[in-house]
């Protein structure tokens, strides 16, 4: 009964600092660009310290001890990267969604195109977080069928937080990164006391597995580092354009407050993800022989954390997830509204002048969306989303219809001027 009153003091306190709504398409969407550096540094922290990845990183501890501090150096090289190379560029561009880019630079249909893909990136996304947050829900609610809990969670964290859009998320995500910093370490420390009496980590780990060295473990059996390299190199150029990052950037206050935030974010990440890591090492000294090493987490806490903290301990694991799960549908409404923005060449709603926007005389156009002001951000984007879906038909279409004829047409041209010149050299 404590573990229960411990995990609904934080869902009530999440479910508080979130409720907030919106008061305008800017708050929400953007959080009126006014983050300062603790808000910003804690919404990074806690968009990347999500359950799925937790899970996957506290299993390698687990099987491979403390060399598996290589994981989460990923995190820490890729985001050093993303803050020297872009942290400053993308708040210069300063806009509601990084396909507005690909829109600006090359062309409205690819920024519409890209905004697909993204939408189906975060769609798959979305499938992992359930997951993970179902398998960390389930020890603390056993009997209840999988596919119930994970609808009964996801319908939890659209409530607890899609009202207030980037706000509310903001909000929640401090309270999580207060709460996180001091419960992650914590079981760090329990875990090294539970371990000591028992030989510590060299009683579960060859000598070559308790430290992390680069050069010595290259080509290691149980984690390579020649594959983590690759998986460096990967996150060094995927995340330059990560909505998640993106979308945070864009609510920063300045590009000096972007560039220091996310300098701390990936501290603070590689920090969190080692502690846990090396907590499911000493939960393997502890408890050898685990059936399935990607319930280190959730069997850790249940083991070591007392009555009551237990609770609190799921509840940290639960707005780890909440924070990162309802950051993806906002991103997917921050594409979305960015698709109907003049960087797009549309002229439907603009989401902060409340004006329709000048045609671009473009063919195949579907007509404008007309919304009234006092809607809630959520309508207006549900009926954005339909426009969207529309007008990638209609680029489609547009291709289908136009690209052939014209490619045939410059078929035609330059087998003309290839005959013709070789006429002309044939007449002199």
């Amino acid at each position: 009964m404590t573990d229960f009153a411990g995990f609904a003091a934080v869902f009530a306190l999440l479910a508080w600092t979130g409720s907030r709504r919106a008061h305008g398409d800017n708050e929400f969407l953007v959080a009126d660009r006014s983050l300062g550096l603790f808000p910003l540094v804690a919404t990074l922290v806690m968009t990347e310290f999500n359950t799925s990845t937790l899970l996957a990183f506290s299993a390698a501890g687990y099987r491979a001890g403390p060399m598996a501090l290589a994981l989460p150096f990923v995190f820490l090289a890729g985001l050093a990267f993303y803050t020297l190379t872009v942290a400053r560029a993308w708040k210069r561009f300063d806009r509601l969604s990084v396909a507005e880019l690909f829109a600006v630079r090359y062309s409205p249909a690819l920024g519409r195109l890209v905004s697909v893909l993204l939408l189906l990136a975060m769609t798959g996304f979305s499938a992992t977080y359930v997951k993970s947050l179902t398998m960390l829900a389930e020890p603390f609610l056993p009997g209840v069928p999988f596919f119930l809990l994970s609808a009964a969670l996801t319908a939890v964290v659209l409530m607890v937080v899609l009202p207030g859009g980037l706000m509310s998320v903001v909000r929640s995500d401090v309270v999580s990164f207060v709460i996180t910093l001091v419960v992650v370490p914590l079981l760090l420390v329990i875990g090294a006391a539970r371990s000591a009496p028992l030989g510590g980590l060299a009683a579960a780990f060859p000598p070559d597995q308790l430290s992390f060295n680069p050069a010595a473990q290259w080509g290691h059996p149980e984690l390579p580092f020649r594959f983590v390299s690759t998986l460096i190199v990967l996150t060094c150029f995927t995340y330059i354009a990560a909505p998640w990052y993106g979308q945070k950037i864009f609510a920063a206050r300045s590009q000096r407050t972007a560039f220091a935030a996310v300098a701390w974010a990936a501290v603070l990440v590689f920090a969190l993800y080692g502690c846990m890591v090396l907590a499911a090492a000493h939960f393997c000294v502890v408890s050898p022989g685990l059936e399935d090493p990607q319930s280190a987490v959730p069997a850790l806490v249940a083991a070591w954390l007392p009555s009551g903290l237990r609770g609190v301990g799921f509840g940290v694991l639960f707005a780890a997830a909440l924070t990162t799960l309802s950051g993806v549908p906002l991103q997917g409404l921050h594409t979305v509204t960015a698709s109907s923005t003049s960087a797009f060449g549309n002229h439907g709603y603009h989401a902060f002048s409340h004006q329709p926007l000048g045609s671009q005389g473009r063919r195949f156009r579907v007509a404008p969306v007309v919304l009234r002001d006092d809607l809630h951000p959520l309508s207006k984007q549900a009926a954005l989303v339909v426009q969207l879906l529309v007008e990638q038909i209609q680029d489609l279409l547009h291709f289908l219809a136009f690209a052939g004829p014209r490619a045939r047409q410059r078929s035609h041209k330059a087998d003309f001027d290839r005959t013709g010149g070789k006429s002309q050299r044939g007449k002199q």
